[in-house]
């Protein structure tokens, strides 16, 4: 079997992250790494043995497939690498506006050249829901909510709100769970350590008028065992059902940090492989594996744009003090 070219445009937390998974992939060839900040670079050069390029200019004839991790306003890479044909993966939010999500879309030579990487659709405790979904009859209410340390406000929250970089997540879930698209939101958003929002709540109305409600924030205490607190819960007339999603298995106190934290078992864990697992190993094995046969990935393009145009939608309504604003539609009802 022929192996995969893949490439990594990016190299923060989420690139480092995609290039480790490619590295310990059997039948991928991991040809290069695009990070401009020399030191980084050359520290990535060599704990993976991979060249690593300032751009990618020149170097798309060199892959089948790459993954766009860049920071979410820079995405001229994506539309460089779908004009020349290759499959690409984008990190979520697949653009920060609608209208850029669409340029993306119109990129593409071939509709399976786009998946978005929202990881929680690989979450086995979501699939697990997703597929329990039809025994709780018809979908009466469903509520969601995630929040982070102060740490993550402190890193993302000068560049980005907390509906873009978490909330975006849980529209992905709520659409792939339920099967019905978000139309209609109305929001409020708070600033409490960031210039941006750093607590949002939502009220939204699914394409069958059942009701969501959404809760972001990224005010966690440092102190807390667990920077991450996640749920979904989903009600019919037969019965609910509720997804758990902080990390609550693995649990480790030690002396020189002075308190107890929770391990990650879900997203990016240890894989015996040696490289990262998890959901996002998960997604990068959907991904390679649409490339290899050709069939759609499976998060579409699609997908991750109506995702943008929920949030879009959010900061509309907050901007309009809460008002109800229909989501594609560029104002308050």
């Amino acid at each position: 079997m022929k192996p995969i070219r893949v490439g990594v445009v990016g190299a923060g937390l989420m690139g480092e992250l995609h290039a480790s998974i490619y590295r310990s992939m059997s039948g991928v060839n991991l040809r290069w790494i695009v990070e401009p900040e020399p030191a980084r670079a050359a520290a990535l050069a060599g704990q993976l043995g991979v060249p690593v390029h300032p751009t990618a200019d020149g170097r798309w004839s060199d892959v089948d497939a790459v993954s766009v991790c860049t920071p979410d306003h820079v995405r001229q890479p994506a539309l460089d690498a779908l004009r020349a044909g290759v499959r690409v993966l984008v990190e979520k939010p697949l653009a920060t506006a609608a209208a850029e999500a669409a340029d993306l879309l119109a990129a593409r030579r071939r509709p399976e050249h786009l998946m978005v990487g929202h990881v929680l659709r690989f979450d086995p405790r979501l699939l697990q829901a997703r597929a329990a979904l039809p025994e709780i009859g018809k979908l009466w209410a469903v509520r969601c909510w995630r929040s982070n340390s102060l740490l993550a406000a402190q890193r993302i929250g000068p560049r980005t709100s907390v509906a873009w970089f978490l909330g975006i997540h849980d529209v992905d879930v709520v659409r792939w769970v339920t099967g019905l698209d978000i139309v209609e939101v109305r929001a409020r958003g708070h600033r409490m350590v960031s210039p941006h929002y750093d607590y949002v709540e939502v009220h939204a109305l699914l394409s069958d008028g059942t009701p969501v409600s959404f809760q972001w924030s990224w005010l966690l205490p440092v102190q807390r065992g667990s920077g991450l607190q996640a749920g979904l819960e989903l009600t019919g007339a037969e019965g609910m059902l509720e997804a758990e999603l902080s990390h609550t298995a693995v649990a480790l106190a030690s002396r020189p940090s002075g308190r107890q934290r929770q391990l990650d078992t879900f997203h990016w864990p240890p894989h015996a492989s040696g490289g990262p697992g998890g959901d996002l190993r998960a997604e990068l094995e959907g991904f390679v594996q649409a490339a290899r046969t050709g069939a759609m990935p499976p998060v579409t393009g699609e997908d991750g744009a109506r995702a943008v145009g929920v949030i879009e939608a959010v900061d509309r309504s907050i901007a309009a003090g809460g008002a109800a604003v229909m989501v594609g539609e560029g104002g308050p009802l």
